[in-house]
């Protein structure tokens, strides 16, 4: 049973954090709107006036955007949407945990360990899955 909740959640993960996003898909104008809007922060932060107002030398921001400072490089961005293997594992992670509460199961962490295993796994299988079909 424990097997087919982690291939359940691994199937919604896939589908919130690559199907949906992909182009032409339902949280694809979504996710760019997010994106955009995170170059846009990180340009204005870096073209601001110093401390004594005197305004900075233009920089090419863009260059340094791409250079690692991008959405997919913070730390926030993959557990939220940037990676599937991220998200289904918080979602196993926190899922178990409710799981047990909701349903007063005995909570094993050996359990909660290889049902978050088992879902990074078949989200991987599924993501190439999902990939291969798009070839």
């Amino acid at each position: 049973m424990l097997t087919l909740h982690a291939f359940y959640v691994a199937a919604c993960a896939v589908v919130f954090a690559v199907v949906l996003v992909d182009t032409g898909m339902l949280l694809e104008p979504l996710q760019r709107a997010v994106r955009e809007w995170h170059m846009r922060w990180y340009n204005t932060r870096w073209q601001s006036a110093d401390e004594d107002g005197t305004p900075r030398q233009a920089l090419n921001t863009e260059h340094f955007y791409w250079q690692g400072n991008d959405l997919d490089s913070r730390w926030w961005w993959k557990p939220l949407w940037g990676c599937v293997k991220c998200v289904a594992g918080q979602w196993a992670l926190w899922g178990y945990l409710v799981r047990c509460c909701v349903l007063h199961d005995a909570y094993s962490p050996w359990q909660h360990a290889a049902f978050v295993s088992l879902t990074i796994l078949f989200a991987c299988i599924l993501t190439k899955a999902y990939q291969w079909s798009q070839q």
